[in-house]
């Protein structure tokens, strides 16, 4: 969880970073990536999470901890992506 919590704030810092080098011209296109970037690695830490179950010998007991990570990673990138969202409003717009 931790790592998966670090590799999501790379890509929501990689997405803040192009945005704020991008032109009016290509502020779009780098909104797309960024959100993208995000919404991917959210499937992936989730299905992290998840694989942990196939080593689990307690698969209800774990499986209720993985759910509740996921739900977890679910709410981190839902609050990265209306940070995204949020940042794009001040910037300049073609």
């Amino acid at each position: 969880m931790a790592r998966g919590t670090r590799r999501l704030g790379h890509q929501f810092a990689m997405g803040l970073e192009r945005l704020n080098a991008a032109d009016p011209g290509t502020l779009l296109e780098q909104y797309r990536w960024a959100r993208a970037h995000v919404e991917s690695a959210v499937m992936n830490e989730k299905a992290t999470l998840h694989s942990v179950l196939e080593l689990a010998w307690d698969q209800a007991r774990v499986g209720g901890y993985v759910r509740n990570m996921q739900q977890a990673i679910d709410r981190i990138g839902k609050a990265h992506l209306a940070a995204l969202e949020t940042h794009m409003e001040p910037l300049p717009q073609a």
